[in-house]
């Protein structure tokens, strides 16, 4: 079984449709070890009207790749490149350099293994000089690099493929529908059913009528305490 070497792609849009002109960057050695960072945001919120705070998720922050690449240009990793200068500018084409097409660097797919990929965009490249013949040459660098997500609005709605609880919705009663049911779909909370039944001024929330629609407000930011 041959080894599978990252590959770095450059892309010109940002739904990675496009390839940039030139071969993908292959590394010479895999990397160690790849930092994939994924946070998440929420903060005390309450529906319109209402006293009651609880924690509610707020996004998904941007998600971020970090790892270092070793470029060894002695020959011994492969006798076919031995030039530094070559390999970092190839480098730097795909990930840093100005694409002039669209006024920025380029989007990039990096992909090792045989199913993991990550869609970005360059946030910071670090390259130590490491080894140096005796007439000061460079042949070998460790290159530092930081990539942030970056997907196009399509894709990343379907990807979080969510009801927002930020919005105000307009819902229809079925049959078996119950106002806790209700909140935990909309809200992700069973806790707002109370909220829901005061602000449609509902007196016997049990019973609901199938046909109804309900208001379902917003949640909004509350102080934290």
């Amino acid at each position: 079984m041959s080894l599978i070497k990252m590959e770095i792609t450059g892309y010109n849009d940002k739904a990675y449709s496009s390839k940039i002109s030139g071969k993908p960057y292959e590394v010479l050695i895999n990397p160690e070890k790849l930092t994939w960072n994924k946070s998440v945001e929420y903060s005390d919120v309450s529906p319109q009207n209402s006293g009651y705070a609880g924690l509610k998720y707020k996004s998904s922050n941007t998600e971020t790749l970090d790892f270092e690449l070793v470029i060894d240009a002695t020959g011994i990793i492969d006798s076919k490149r031995v030039h530094l200068t070559t390999e970092l500018d190839r480098l730097n084409k795909i990930v840093y350099n100005y694409n002039g097409k669209n006024h920025r660097p380029n989007f990039v797919v990096i992909r090792w293994g045989k199913s993991t990929a990550f869609k970005g965009v360059l946030k910071s490249l670090n390259t130590t000089y490491k080894l140096f013949k005796p007439n000061g040459v460079p042949i070998r660098a460790t290159v530092a690099l930081s990539f942030s997500s970056s997907l196009d609005s399509a894709t990343r709605a379907k990807k979080e493929d969510k009801n927002s609880p930020d919005l105000t919705h307009l819902v229809d009663v079925k049959m078996g529908d119950t106002l806790p049911q209700i909140s935990q779909t909309y809200y992700d909370d069973t806790d707002y059913f109370i909220e829901i039944s005061k602000f449609n001024k509902l007196n016997k929330f049990r019973n609901l009528h199938v046909g109804t629609q309900l208001v379902l407000p917003p949640l909004v930011e509350g102080e934290n305490t």
